[in-house]
């Protein structure tokens, strides 16, 4: 691979990544695209497109894996067939993580035997990414989708607790499936990169995007960013770079301006942030008070990524700062009311989704290292495993919702 020198080897490049854009963009803009033409040539046949589950994730390995073999940081593949296989890896290959060839080949021709800790860890991740999925992210779904579906119909308070419970929503429903993909690839012997590192209990913007979707942050880093010549040096070019990133993952999520917005929404949170660290050191309180303040800029950041238009992003935000509208009788907290009627979620639902939200916390509050079995196995650790997975078990049986949703991020 890249075996010419000087603009040969450029154009080999260029060809490379225009051809997997190409399809991409195809896939991904092209409802959008016909939208547009057939405003215009109503006349034109209409094009039926299906977006391939997973076409975002795996294109991104691919250019990873190509501009790698330009900047001699791989060796190409001698096999084909390892090369299909780091494609399409299934565990991760719908929504990631998104991993290298450096990685992820040379663990399919040398995988290190399977232990039996290592078997154990995988089950218990497994077990974890469902629960996350199947009883946090799809009962919290109850509580989300109608309203996100029509903001204008509802009151405020009903506003600000669904952006915060969609916060939750989207953690479990897209680090669930990044658990599950780690634990199954876990039981075939295979380790996967780590995608979620606590985010919501990050102490600033910086660090939140460190810990969240770590694998697109890092391809983002190493591919656009340095590729515009990020160096850190934090002048002009440096925070047209950061914003240049943020803007692209606004774009690579989807085809609407609000994706877009809530990109551009970060860049700035993120140059915002980073000037006033460098101004300020924040102590005691402030130390406190960081984390919360992160995870509320985020969640109103999360109305531009959840909402269908942005006539519905404006509409949430106006309705949940103006504070006179929060007044709210006991009598409606059992039910969500719409100007249309109501749509009821009532106290043994609302009762529900309390119990697993606090049951998710009280879970997440172990530290990292406890999930992992360590070797060799002690019979202690079998049964606090064996244990922990009978409670999600039982769980899973009487709370999970195997009617749900599909995952949040399938569709990019």
């Amino acid at each position: 691979m890249f075996p010419l020198k000087g603009i040969g080897r450029k154009l080999v490049l260029w060809i490379g990544i225009i051809i997997n854009l190409t399809v991409l963009i195809l896939f991904k803009y092209g409802p959008l695209m016909d939208v547009y033409l057939l405003k215009y040539f109503p006349d034109l046949p209409a094009v039926q497109w299906i977006l391939p589950v997973g076409i975002s994730f795996y294109t991104l390995q691919a250019l990873s894996y190509l501009i790698d073999l330009y900047r001699t940081e791989e060796k190409p593949v001698e096999q084909l067939l390892d090369f299909a296989l780091y494609l399409a890896f299934f565990p991760q290959l719908l929504a990631g993580p998104i991993e290298r060839s450096r990685n992820l080949i040379p663990q399919f021709d040398s995988a290190p035997p399977l232990t039996h800790s290592a078997f154990l860890s995988g089950f218990r991740l497994l077990m974890w990414g469902l629960f996350k999925k199947l009883i946090v992210a799809d009962k919290l779904a109850l509580l989300v989708n109608p309203v996100f579906a029509h903001p204008g119909e509802y009151q405020s308070l009903y506003l600000a607790t669904a952006t915060l419970a969609f916060s939750l929503q989207i953690y479990c429903d897209f680090s669930g499936y990044s658990d599950m993909a780690i634990g199954s690839a876990q039981l075939l012997g295979i380790s996967l990169s780590a995608n979620f590192q606590r985010p919501y209990l990050a102490k600033n913007l910086i660090q939140f995007w460190q810990k969240w979707h770590i694998t697109l942050y890092t391809w983002f880093k190493d591919y656009v960013y340095r590729s515009l010549g990020g160096n850190g040096n934090h002048n002009w070019r440096w925070i047209f770079s950061i914003l240049t990133v943020f803007l692209i993952s606004g774009i690579w999520h989807g085809p609407h301006v609000t994706f877009l917005i809530w990109g551009l929404y970060h860049g700035l949170l993120y140059l915002l942030t980073y000037f006033v660290l460098k101004k300020t050191r924040f102590k005691g309180v402030g130390r406190m008070l960081g984390p919360i303040s992160t995870f509320l800029l985020v969640s109103l950041g999360w109305i531009f990524f959840r909402t269908e238009s942005l006539s519905d992003s404006l509409t949430m935000l106006k309705e949940i700062f103006t504070l006179s509208h929060y007044q709210v009788s006991m009598a409606d907290l059992s039910l969500l009311q719409t100007k249309e009627g109501m749509i009821r979620v009532g106290w043994v639902e609302m009762g529900v989704i309390g119990m697993v939200t606090l049951l998710f916390l009280l879970l997440s509050s172990i530290p990292a290292r406890e999930w992992n079995v360590p070797f060799p196995v002690s019979s202690r650790q079998l049964v606090q495993t064996l244990l922990f997975v009978d409670f999600i078990v039982v769980l899973l049986i009487l709370l999970g919702d195997w009617a749900g949703s599909q995952f949040i991020y399938y569709q990019f």
